[in-house]
């Protein structure tokens, strides 16, 4: 996955895997601190419907939220394009 780094105005690739089983989700990151942090915000504060859902919804959200860094980065390099 691309990733847009603010701080550093730069952009680094990483590596992320989801395993999805009938109850569990697993995923691995290559690098700590990430697009996922708000969902595990919403999990620890048991917000909305991402706790009454199973193991599919949350990695629809996870899905969700990397197709959305993908738009934001688009987004970051179309504005960098244009002041070229």
């Amino acid at each position: 996955m691309l990733r847009y780094v603010d701080k550093k105005d730069e952009i680094i690739n990483e590596q992320i895997c989801l395993l999805l089983t009938h109850s569990c989700v697993i995923s691995f990151q290559e690098i700590k601190g990430d697009i996922f942090d708000p969902i595990r915000e919403r999990i620890r504060k048991g917000k909305g419907r991402i706790r009454k859902r199973g193991a599919d919804y949350l990695t629809y959200t996870l899905i969700d939220a990397i197709v959305y860094h993908y738009v934001f980065l688009l987004e970051k390099l179309g504005e960098k394009i244009e002041a070229i």
